[in-house]
């Protein structure tokens, strides 16, 4: 088969060092199962803010698989309008450069953002091609939050065509996946279609890597202290500062490392960097975030609204067996809770967060008992292997299910 996997803001599989995204894992497991690969992609970088290319040639892989990058203007801030109208034009050049290119026996379109999987899905229609659509966020749902309450009808208005772009996509596509259960929820509630066989829920998971043990921040990392680790973006739907409030306080026998970049990273360092029980280490390849997880004692998950999402980087720690501190309401929640991975702290609650960490590492027994469960989880649930070679499978079957 011939399949295109259309999602703008991941890394395309051109280079080693960047860990494999969804895309990517799900683009591998197709090809090893002998079908082609046409990946659509940005010729922006979303989280080094820079161009990777700039022409649309397409980039061949090999022999089975090559990219085809869409090119924009680009943008600096992750919420900004001169964003929304990068996605405009991608939208644009998918739907004028696919006239030209062998049609495809299957689509898979990513959300966000939903300008180009809308296209895709007119594209798919016209053609007679079965479209599965892959939710990953609330857009443009999520928009609106970004607006004070009294303005949110108003800014709903201004985008009815944004909604309406939703809500065909949702009725119309072949199959609808989804990163959690909420998700799928949600886009299928956006069009009341029945749920059938071809909506499924395929987790993000995560494929860890054999690490040597050492990089360049192993020698900073205390052996005597209880290792606090935060892994992922520093703005949009995650706040650091509840954790950098609570290394003030634990300076004694706690030690914070915050892997990531953008954002606020670069103002919230140089606000706590005169602390010697926090390590900002920057942008990180997947290797030296294994082995940085390899010396945690546990995974944080800080939330800025308190929100129903399930954190890409959930499925990190749990591929290091660690226990979760999670601020997330929702499936997480629930999750953490019902099969004892880990505590979940009330949001935005200093206090508790405190207390929650400090009985994690106060109670051995405790700690022990989590960090087994959340191996057991991840080797049953969200090893990447099985997740994508499900998730390819059922790419495979679109039509028959």
């Amino acid at each position: 088969m011939n399949i295109w996997l259309i999602k703008i803001g991941e890394n395309p599989p051109i280079n080693k060092s960047f860990p494999k995204m969804r895309n990517a894992l799900l683009g591998e497991e197709l090809i090893r199962r002998g079908h082609k690969v046409t990946y659509f992609a940005s010729a922006f970088n979303h989280y080094t803010k820079k161009f990777i290319t700039n022409n649309e040639e397409p980039v061949v892989i090999d022999e089975n698989s090559k990219v085809i990058f869409l090119k924009g203007i680009g943008y600096k801030k992750n919420i900004s309008f001169r964003r929304y109208i990068e996605y405009k034009i991608l939208a644009y050049r998918f739907r004028r450069y696919v006239t030209k290119l062998e049609k495809p026996d299957v689509i898979v379109s990513a959300i966000p953002p939903y300008g180009i999987t809308y296209e895709a899905l007119i594209f798919s229609i016209a053609n007679k091609i079965p479209i599965i659509v892959d939710t990953r966020d609330k857009w443009p749902d999520t928009h609106l939050e970004y607006f004070p309450q009294l303005f949110r009808g108003l800014f709903r208005v201004a985008l009815w065509r944004d909604f309406e772009k939703i809500k065909k996509i949702s009725k119309q596509a072949t199959g609808l996946t989804a990163v959690s259960k909420d998700m799928l929820c949600w886009m299928v509630d956006k069009s009341k279609r029945t749920k059938n066989t071809r909506e499924k829920v395929f987790y993000l998971g995560y494929n860890k890597r054999n690490t040597s043990g050492q990089n360049e921040f192993s020698d900073k990392i205390p052996r005597d202290k209880f290792v606090v680790t935060y892994v992922g973006s520093f703005g949009g739907n995650t706040d650091q500062s509840i954790v950098l409030s609570a290394a003030k306080i634990l300076k004694e026998d706690f030690y914070f490392i915050f892997v990531g970049s953008g954002g606020k990273q670069s103002d919230l360092k140089k606000k706590f960097e005169n602390l010697n029980n926090i390590l900002f280490t920057g942008w990180l390849d997947q290797a030296s975030i294994d082995t940085i997880l390899d010396k945690t004692s546990v995974g944080v998950c800080p939330t800025a609204k308190g929100g129903h999402l399930m954190p890409n980087k959930i499925f990190t720690y749990f591929s290091a067996g660690k226990p979760i501190l999670s601020g997330y309401s929702g499936e997480l929640e629930n999750m953490i809770t019902d099969e004892k991975l880990g505590l979940n702290f009330k949001y935005n609650d200093l206090s508790d967060f405190i207390s929650k960490l400090q009985m994690i590492k106060g109670d051995k027994k405790l700690y022990e008992e989590m960090s087994s469960n959340v191996f057991k989880i991840y080797r049953e649930k969200f090893e990447a292997p099985k997740i994508y070679g499900e998730f390819a499978e059922f790419v495979e079957n679109i039509t028959e299910l």
